[in-house]
């Protein structure tokens, strides 16, 4: 009976309903204006649960007067799970960013929280079928390329599944280890973190089977690349054969221009606006983002056809070939060169961030392995003995 009670308040929580002072914004459990961690969701689960015990007890025995609500306070919940107040309750302005901030521990699963020891069954039967989880993603905005690697991952699963006479769904911890086990660490992370939408994807129909099992999974580490750049010199060069280019009336200068000089990826050239001393640009998920440009570019934005037969804004596939009949390829290499560059002459990491439309700083801070102490070799050799 707890059990079911809990599962039905998780539900209810889920689907960002209210429940007295109890609050889910932006995937944070607030009570009373405060975040709730763990522990804290834990035990107000637990005592929710146990009044809802009490009130079918005493209406079973014919009592009239119910309880109205769980006596709910930090100091309570303090004394009887024996927890100190400042681990429980985070310290003010910690955690609260009611515009979209995410904590680490909600970032990667569902926005809920289900107790280790609880047993959810959910609904009996078959799932939802596999192709409503695509019309979920493609109506989430995704982007192709997220797609593509989706639907790669969930191909790998089904196969995983297959061999084990099973479907994906119904594919338990030891399964799931055992299809990854040859992987390496950054395949793994992506597989896994492809199944576990999956798995949230069911828990939202009241299927939780996969999420449960995918919850006890641990990847550890992933491999950290240097990313790939243009040196100072190949830097001037591209940059001059692109304002050559674009003099010419040649649309490959303006995508060379606009990857190396402004940052961009290759699918988000069909999308630059030009403005007064800028680019406006629509990248992952549809947000725009504001690039300051070079007046050379954006004369050439100006000058040169942007739509139709000729015109610059295509899509990745002929910005690709055209660039490689030209001798360019790893294109992205020229984001990640424009990145460095700025990094090198001394922009901070947190503006080079909205430049490059990262959501995360931790994305843009590949670009710090690129600065390397250069005098790190002469320290070494200035050996010095103290005189005693």
């Amino acid at each position: 009976m707890i059990t079911e009670a809990i599962f039905r308040m998780l539900k209810k929580f889920q689907n960002q309903e209210e429940e007295d002072d109890l609050k889910i914004i932006n995937g944070e459990f607030y009570y009373k204006g405060q975040v709730m961690n763990k522990q804290a969701r834990k035990l107000f689960y637990e005592r929710k649960a146990e009044e809802e015990k009490r009130k079918m007890e005493k209406v079973g025995s014919g009592e009239n007067k119910l309880s109205s609500s769980v006596p709910l306070s930090i100091h309570e919940y303090s004394d009887s799970a024996q927890l100190n107040k400042s681990e429980m309750w985070p310290k003010r302005g910690e955690s609260l960013n009611l515009e979209g901030g995410r904590n680490q521990e909600i970032q990667e699963n569902l926005e809920g929280y289900i107790p280790e020891d609880i047993n959810l069954k959910g609904k009996r039967g078959r799932p939802p079928k596999m192709e409503k989880f695509f019309i979920f993603l493609r109506a989430s905005e995704h982007s192709q390329n997220t797609l593509k690697t989706y639907k790669s991952a969930i191909k790998f699963w089904d196969g995983v599944a297959r061999s084990n006479n099973k479907t994906i769904y119904n594919l338990n911890i030891e399964e799931l280890e055992k299809g990854i086990m040859s992987k390496d660490i950054n395949t793994k992370r992506k597989l896994v973190s492809a199944l576990k939408q999956l798995g949230k994807w069911y828990l939202r129909s009241d299927y939780p089977k996969l999420y449960i099992e995918l919850n006890k999974l641990v990847i550890i580490g992933h491999k950290s690349r240097i990313p790939a750049t243009k040196s100072e010199k190949e830097f001037i060069e591209i940059k001059n054969h692109a304002k050559e280019l674009i003099e010419k009336g040649k649309r490959e200068g303006i995508w060379l221009g606009l990857m190396l000089t402004c940052g961009l990826r290759i699918s988000e050239i069909q999308t630059v606006e030009a403005e007064e001393g800028q680019i406006k640009v629509i990248g992952k998920r549809n947000k725009q983002r504001i690039v300051p440009t070079s007046d050379w570019i954006l004369k050439g934005l100006k000058d040169l056809k942007d739509t139709g037969r000729g015109g610059y804004k295509k899509p990745r596939g002929i910005v690709d070939r055209g660039l490689r009949k030209m001798g360019y390829t790893h294109l992205h290499s020229l984001r990640h060169t424009y990145a460095t560059i700025l990094l090198k002459r001394g922009l901070p990491l947190n503006q080079i961030q909205k430049l490059l439309g990262h959501s995360d700083i931790s994305t843009t801070t590949i670009y710090a392995q690129t600065e390397v102490p250069k005098n790190v070799a002469n320290l070494l050799e200035q050996d010095v003995l103290s005189e005693k």
